[in-house]
């Protein structure tokens, strides 16, 4: 779900490519990434054209084949695994829908956050360094709600985990499949914080784990993207916790967050000084 720029373009020029493209048209060699890449773009082009609704088991290989234009003998190559090609393309088409959520406006507010909150990291007050902190949270969280918010991608992807079906109506391989890929994309959420809490000196609380906490960031992130088409000002909820009490604008995810950062993490004793999070306790 959390793919860079570099993938996004690829992505986008091989739909361009696919654009008008007709199975009685000649087929060109491609190179496995190639071909891989056409297939998933086709099986995304299905789903839209279908209305996303009705989930990936109404998308096959074969309609992927006729409309990428990639070989018969090439795509049964690339999906050849021992549970089947159908169930491993559409597990593949998954994974691929869950990573295309555009990550670089995130990384930029991150960049940006960090260069104008350096002179409180830098003071090593931990009042001044909880500060920073929320300020971190804020911008990181509104601008990557607002990333989710605005990939076709992701709704296709959520569309697809709504048709699953649940208890023994669920369909065990794509069950699975919905699991590794939401494993992997939590991994950045993991990475993200696992950075912030060395910065400003906290660590979670003893039994409390930043994979389960990765695991709650993502579901409050996807949870509140979801409820912000229809209910917008979930997008810029005001609140006092600029300089002076300045008002800021917050994405409800970073709200919920910010909450949980409290309860997760603690003060690390092991280093010199802490980010204060006490001040975080009282609502502005």
């Amino acid at each position: 779900m959390w793919n860079s720029t570099s993938g996004g373009d690829t992505f986008v020029y091989c739909r361009c490519q696919n654009d008008g493209m007709s199975s009685n048209e000649p087929k060109r060699r491609l190179k496995a990434a190639e071909s891989r890449r056409a297939l998933l773009d086709a099986g995304f082009e299905l789903l839209k054209s279908r209305g996303v609704a009705p989930g990936l088991d109404r998308v096959t290989l074969k309609e992927a084949i006729e409309l990428s234009g990639v070989s018969r003998s090439t795509a049964y190559r690339l999906y050849e695994g021992g549970k089947g090609q159908l169930d491993e393309y559409r597990a593949d088409l998954l994974s691929d829908l869950d990573k295309s959520v555009d990550i670089e406006p995130t990384l930029d507010a991150i960049r940006q956050v960090f260069a104008e909150v350096a002179p409180l990291i830098e003071s090593k007050d931990p009042v001044q360094l909880a500060a920073a902190l929320r300020e971190v949270l804020r911008m990181t969280i509104n601008a990557n709600v607002e990333s989710v918010v605005n990939s076709l991608e992701w709704r296709v992807y959520m569309s697809s985990l709504a048709s699953l079906g649940t208890g023994m109506g669920a369909d065990p391989d794509m069950t699975e499949a919905f699991r590794v890929a939401a494993s992997e994309a939590v991994e950045w959420f993991v990475e993200f914080f696992d950075h912030l809490i060395s910065v400003f000196g906290l660590r979670p609380r003893d039994s409390l784990t930043l994979h389960d906490f990765g695991v709650l960031v993502r579901a409050t992130i996807e949870g509140t993207a979801l409820r912000q088409h229809v209910e917008p000002q979930l997008a810029s909820m005001k609140r006092a916790t600029g300089p002076d009490g300045q008002l800021q604008v917050w994405n409800a995810a970073g709200i919920a967050i910010e909450g949980l950062l409290v309860i997760w993490l603690e003060q690390d004793p092991n280093v010199v000084v802490s980010a204060d999070l006490s001040q975080w306790l009282t609502w502005n």
